[in-house]
């Protein structure tokens, strides 16, 4: 049933909605790393929460500024 519930919350996220979050947590993307992240949270979040998601994250590091990557 949580599954349910975070598959809503994840079709309802909105890019504002990554940028708030990361701004509350002294992250600062730009539009770039806002567009990768979001499309990652939106297509992967089951394999972050009940997979592996050691290479989503190896991927994930190529492609984001090493300030944002280890925040």
């Amino acid at each position: 049933m949580h599954k349910f519930f975070i598959s809503q919350y994840i079709s309802r996220l909105t890019k504002e909605d990554v940028k708030q979050f990361a701004i509350k947590n002294n992250i600062y993307l730009n539009d770039q790393e806002l567009d990768i992240i979001y499309q990652n949270l939106k297509e992967h979040w089951e394999t972050v929460l009940y997979g592996n998601p050691t290479p989503l994250f190896k991927q994930l590091k190529t492609k984001l500024s090493t300030e944002s990557y280890q925040k």
